[in-house]
């Protein structure tokens, strides 16, 4: 078996894999090479952008394409710092091959390129959080998606805040408060992307009439912005619901300008449904807790693990003073291995330093 990244003329490849291993479909009439240019030419996502930061799995004929996955770039807000991130999707083999190594000889090879390369952490959204602890991925964060029946929603004293649907007619002008909204919730939790053009397509292409896709955005009574939200609707066997696929708040009153809309849709709609930070709380917007009014559970959002711990363990923030030796045992990135000793003072990181792997932690 052969481990290595994608060529140009296999970009097309890689896609028809993927098509193939999660019944998608493709529409593969293109060639390969016109299927490489107009990527490079006309990129619509940060995989395009990098379109051959694909890894993938052949034969010992360097040919025959087994198993492949990419990587994408991000910086990702970790302790108040911007660190290099890389997200992995696409992970895929062709159902022949399953079960011969090609994912973990991917991940391997890549994990080690992204050492060296000085990424500081990898993400993914996992099919199996078991399989993926086998690479080192751990649990990276968690939501509340919550339950809250539309005629149970209170009325809120919105004051003079007012509400703007996202279409062609306002997109230009919209795009900066969307834009300080996320900004601000961004620096606010650990895990959280810095985004690039590609990630706001939601309001520089937003079409509501023809997808049925709903960006709203409500301002305070003083113009400023306070949230926006993505809804659409389902019908599921409680009855038609709304679902909200975008969230984003500034403080208690962002999220009541959220409930304020969605039950104006009450008359022909059953509930909405949401996600929020797991470190959020509803408390102070349910005023009904009884016969089915609002419920939330725990949900997982993706998992993550720590490419390169000597550099992570510098940016992360402590709390008093303090020692610790902290054992790291990792197949997976052996580069790693070993005991750090981290004193802190006052908060502040004084000194970190490697000791020999026979030190106890």
């Amino acid at each position: 078996m052969i481990v290595r990244k994608i060529k140009p003329e296999e970009l097309k490849r890689t896609k028809e894999l993927f098509a193939t291993a999660f019944e998608f479909t493709y529409d593969n009439k293109d060639s390969t090479i016109k299927v490489y240019e107009d990527t490079v030419s006309s990129p619509k996502s940060r995989e395009d952008d990098t379109p051959l930061n694909k890894y993938a799995a052949f034969e010992d004929d360097d040919k025959t394409m087994m198993s492949c996955l990419s990587v994408n770039s991000y910086e990702m807000n970790f302790d108040g710092n911007l660190t290099k991130m890389a997200g992995i999707g696409g992970v895929s083999s062709l159902p022949q091959y399953r079960r011969r190594g090609g994912i973990r000889g991917c991940f391997e090879k890549m994990l080690a390129d992204l050492y060296e390369e000085k990424v500081d952490f990898s993400y993914l959204y996992p099919f199996s959080s078991v399989y993926y602890r086998k690479f080192g991925f751990e649990m990276g964060c968690f939501g509340k998606q919550c339950n809250y029946l539309l005629s149970m929603i209170p009325s809120f004293d919105l004051k003079d805040g007012y509400f703007v649907l996202v279409d062609e007619s306002n997109r230009k002008q919209v795009l900066s408060d969307v834009k300080q909204l996320y900004e601000a919730w961004e620096v606010k939790y650990n895990g959280m992307i810095h985004n690039e053009s590609y990630e706001y397509a939601f309001v520089t292409e937003a079409n509501p009439y023809k997808n049925q896709e709903f960006t709203y955005l409500y301002y305070r009574g003083n113009r400023k912005p306070a949230a926006y939200f993505t809804i659409h609707k389902e019908m599921r066997n409680e009855g038609q619901i709304v679902v909200c696929t975008r969230l984003v708040y500034a403080g208690k009153e962002g999220l009541q300008g959220f409930l304020a809309l969605v039950k104006t849709m009450e008359s022909d709609h059953v509930q909405v449904i949401f996600t929020i930070p797991a470190c959020k709380t509803m408390e102070c917007l349910v005023k009904e807790w009884s016969m089915g009014a609002f419920s939330e559970n725990q949900i997982p959002l993706g998992m993550v693990r720590v490419v390169n711990v000597e550099r992570v363990l510098k940016k992360a923030a402590y709390r008093g003073n303090g020692q610790v030796i902290l054992g790291i045992t990792n197949s997976v990135l052996p580069q790693n291995n070993g005991s750090y000793w981290i004193r802190f003072t006052n908060g502040t990181l004084t000194a970190i330093e490697r000791m020999p792997q026979d030190q106890v932690p």
